[in-house]
């Protein structure tokens, strides 16, 4: 029997077409059939959703919901996923999800384009093709396909704006790298139990707060940047600190700032700016002094997965040793224990 495989269309580039504003996703589901070869489109089942057309520059926590609820809704019809999506954004999507559908023994897979997929030269059929090998290989749970790779989701991270390999596996091997068939992970040798959506996600509305900031710490940063988190009515902060973990010894208003925000209950979450390596505030003592305010360390995981995990995790509860026990666990293969 023919596996079934749901595309799930949400606009971006390879959906684009020219306007006089410049490029529109306007590419249905439909037309993305047609940059199979047969012997894929024969090898499945295929259905189409288009479930809304944007830029994924404008892709929002509340997109991710209704993404994540398009797929729940159609988990136990479906024995995989792909949805297509703008670049700009999917990092952040394909961790979300990671997290919203935490545990899937379905593939879940995210491509996209740099150029539209129409245009003479695009990477779209080609990642399209990508996507559709992974259902080949066993994998499951969410993951990007791009440029011959296969990429778990919370991993991911778009680090080129032209270039076709726009997407690097952070800290971490690739799960598959189709050009040379080689893989960092291997895949179950038997198909995983079915296990319902009810089971697996539970029935309950999917939630994220997004009531979570990002800073960037650099040289001369007024406290009131700090300070204005709260007094906008976050809940969760992400702060990527110097190197392996610092943040400024000198400047004791920068720090009473962050105690400030530790004492109004803000979950503090602290990341190396650096884009490889984990980050370890307890080498040095420029790192040493943030003990007081209680961060939890994001270790190595990308700045897409630290936002989208804690707004995942204080969508579950409002209670800080839960949201911090929740944030430490090792969800979706997001960080290295």
């Amino acid at each position: 029997m023919k596996k079934k495989i749901l595309i799930v269309s949400t606009g971006g580039t390879i959906a684009c077409s020219e306007s006089e504003n410049g490029l529109v996703p306007t590419a249905t589901a439909e037309a993305f059939l047609a940059y199979l070869p047969d012997r894929m489109t024969g090898d499945f089942d295929i259905s189409l959703l288009d479930l809304f057309q944007l830029d994924s520059s404008s892709i929002r926590p509340v997109h991710w919901i209704q993404m994540a609820e398009a797929i729940r809704s159609r988990y136990d019809e479906f024995d995989g996923f792909l949805i297509t999506h703008g670049t700009d954004t999917m990092a952040y999507s394909a961790s979300a999800l990671s997290f919203l559908l935490a545990g899937a023994r379905k593939p879940i897979v995210l491509t996209g384009a740099q150029l539209p997929a129409d245009v003479p030269g695009s990477d779209g059929p080609a990642n399209l093709k990508t996507a559709f090998q992974s259902f080949y290989t066993g994998f499951t749970g969410v993951m990007i396909a791009f440029c011959g790779q296969l990429i778990r989701g919370c991993r991911s991270s778009k680090l080129r704006t032209h270039s076709f390999n726009a997407f690097e596996s952070i800290n971490v091997p690739p799960l598959m790298d189709f050009s040379s068939n080689d893989h960092g992970y291997q895949p179950p040798e038997q198909e995983p139990a079915p296990v319902s959506a009810e089971e697996l996600f539970g029935t309950e509305p999917f939630k994220i707060d997004s009531r979570v900031g990002l800073l960037k710490i650099y040289p001369g940063m007024p406290p009131a940047l700090l300070t204005s988190m709260a007094q906008l009515g976050y809940r969760g902060l992400v702060i990527e600190l110097f190197g392996i973990g610092n943040f400024p010894t000198e400047e004791p208003a920068l720090m009473d700032a962050l105690h400030t925000l530790a004492e109004r209950g803000m979950i503090i979450v602290t990341k190396s700016q650096c884009t490889y390596e984990p980050s370890d505030s307890d080498v040095y003592a420029a790192g040493r002094q943030l003990s007081g305010v209680r961060p939890i360390s994001a270790k190595d995981m990308t700045t897409e997965a630290a936002m989208t995990k804690l707004m995942w995790a204080l969508g579950k509860t409002s209670q800080p040793e839960q949201i911090r026990h929740l944030f430490s666990q090792n969800v979706a293969g997001e960080i290295s224990l």
